[in-house]
């Protein structure tokens, strides 16, 4: 197993009970800095003050989709890697989500905590080598000679 003690997170999700699964999942990698909050408003203010590695980042919010959200987040915190979850995506939401700077996304049907653990490693591998996940699906990419 891979330990990413070091790798702050920033769950944004308005499902207490998911936001604890994916809690749970996070401290199964060793990752312990992880910060919790149920709103878009809330998760700026938190993403200015810690600029978190990675953001979990709900689809369906109260206030706002998350993915109309991305573009607004990278330009706050282009370092950080976004991970847009949601139990429900259509095409557009996933288009959307690309062109707007997603670094992946994660279906919450899944219920295998090492489905999440192969999504948080291929993020660390491509922050890593300064290649986007997206790039790295391309075989076009001149960057593509960098797989592991």
């Amino acid at each position: 197993m891979n330990n990413y003690p070091k790798i702050s997170v920033l769950i944004v999700e308005d499902n207490k009970m998911y936001a604890l699964k994916l809690k749970s999942w996070l401290h199964f990698l060793d990752i312990n800095t992880i910060q919790i909050v149920d709103s878009l408003e809330d998760a700026i203010l938190t993403i200015e003050e810690s600029n978190p590695h990675i953001i979990l980042l709900d689809n369906y919010l109260p206030s706002q989709k998350g993915v109309d959200a991305i573009a607004n987040i990278k330009k706050t915190s282009p370092q950080s890697s976004i991970i847009l979850i949601s139990a429900n995506f259509s095409i557009d939401d996933i288009a959307t989500a690309i062109q707007n700077g997603v670094d992946h996304i994660f279906d919450k049907n899944t219920t295998e905590k090492e489905a999440f653990k192969i999504i948080i490693d291929k993020i660390v591998i491509s922050k890593e080598k300064n290649i986007s996940f997206w790039d790295r699906l391309n075989p076009t990419c001149s960057k593509y000679q960098l797989k592991s």
